[in-house]
């Protein structure tokens, strides 16, 4: 076996183990602090609008680092012991944009078809749905916790 294989198995499991993590501590974060401590650790709430626009445009290559992200973290969160909700999955997602220095924001939105109630959380990063965006459709993007990311 060649040593850049060797290399580029270890990045993958570094990356796969890293989303774990990030699910595991978002999780915590999620279910054990207050939401308004939550908000303010992520940049506080803000009106949707220059998330949606797409007010940080990024170039190709980060977004496809973007996605890998988004990917990583949906396809680790099946497999913990735990139900990951949306917005699990979206602080987790936000943490290892942040620590590439990618800019993401978690957008909220809610839905009233059906004469219920239904709320979701996606991650967008250059206008652009991360995490949850498929799920996303129909929902009114009503808050958004928008801060640019901090290099770790």
């Amino acid at each position: 076996m060649n040593r850049a294989g060797s290399l580029r198995r270890l990045r993958s499991r570094l990356f796969w183990l890293e989303a774990v993590l990030a699910l595991c501590i978002a999780w915590l974060l999620v279910f054990r602090l207050p939401f308004r401590l939550l908000a303010r650790l992520f940049g506080g709430i803000a009106d949707p609008g220059p998330a949606l626009a797409g007010s940080d445009p990024q170039p190709a290559p980060v977004l496809a680092r973007a996605r890998g992200v988004g990917q990583g973290v949906d396809a680790m969160s099946v497999r913990l012991p735990w139900h990951s909700t949306c917005l699990v999955r979206c602080v987790a997602g936000r943490m290892m944009l942040t620590r590439r220095g990618i800019a993401g924001h978690i957008l909220f939105g809610v839905d009233r078809r059906g004469g219920t109630l239904t709320a979701h959380a996606w991650l967008v990063t250059g206008g652009e749905p991360v995490i949850g965006g498929a799920e996303a459709t129909g929902f009114t993007p009503n808050a958004c916790l928008y801060a640019r990311p901090r290099i770790l």
